[in-house]
């Protein structure tokens, strides 16, 4: 996967990204998922978003199911978060959970050994799932960098990704460069911590489903980017 290539990837996500704060990792046992059961329920993209929040230790200012026109691929199932931060733009979170094979993003992120060896990557098992964590440091003013992660288990592949600026320090960097080196890294526990949940599918715990649903309407938008105007995607459908 080229560096060109992985931009056009996640151009998709609307601004630069900084972390809140992660949850450690679930790991496979029922028992360790919130709520019990991990797969209880069919998944809704208010549980997914419920999952990303409760990893992320805070509520989103706005959340929005992805459709077709959002490059979601058949059968599966996404969301997209943003988050407030004090300084700048929002932090944005996207989570997509798709049957195996079906989601093309998913499969560049196979195998660390078809990575740029430019780029960090790491690829390891936690319970059932195995995943691969990839990150880009960036370039000042050229190149934001990002954060991707898959993880794989039986029947379901669950791709997460968010956009930087994650830009290196250099000499005489400020203080701001040298933050983004930090929530990169604790941004990339956050998104091992998403792929590798076993309630985080097509199937999820019964806690994810009623924290989702109890999540407020003025957070909620029909579509990503409703309000700010952007159109219908398609495949929308109202709820």
């Amino acid at each position: 996967m080229s560096s060109r290539g992985s931009r056009r990837l996640l151009a998709v996500l609307l601004g630069p990204v900084v972390l809140l704060g992660a949850a450690s990792c679930a790991d496979d046992d029922p028992s360790s998922a919130p709520g019990g059961d991990p797969t209880a329920v069919v998944a809704t993209e208010r549980a997914l978003a419920a999952a990303v929040e409760t990893h992320l230790g805070r509520e989103a200012v706005a959340a929005a199911p992805l459709f077709r026109g959002d490059g979601l691929p058949r059968g599966a199932v996404g969301v997209e978060l943003s988050f407030d931060r004090p300084v700048g733009d929002h932090t944005h979170v996207r989570v997509v959970v798709s049957p195996p094979g079906a989601d093309p993003d998913a499969k560049q992120l196979r195998t660390c050994r078809t990575q740029p060896k430019t780029w960090e990557c790491e690829q390891d098992v936690v319970g059932a799932t195995s995943y691969v964590l990839l990150r880009e440091a960036g370039y000042a003013g050229e190149d934001p960098g990002f954060v991707g992660a898959v993880g794989r288990r039986d029947g379901v592949v669950v791709l997460a990704t968010a956009y930087g600026p994650f830009v290196p320090p250099a000499g005489g960097e400020s203080e701001a460069e040298a933050d983004d080196v930090a929530q990169s890294e604790e941004l990339a526990d956050l998104l091992r911590a998403v792929v590798t949940d076993p309630a985080v599918g097509l199937r999820t715990s019964e806690h994810y489903e009623e924290a989702g649903a109890s999540i407020e309407d003025d957070r909620w938008l029909d579509w990503y980017g409703q309000g700010n105007g952007a159109s219908e995607p398609e495949g929308y459908r109202p709820t």
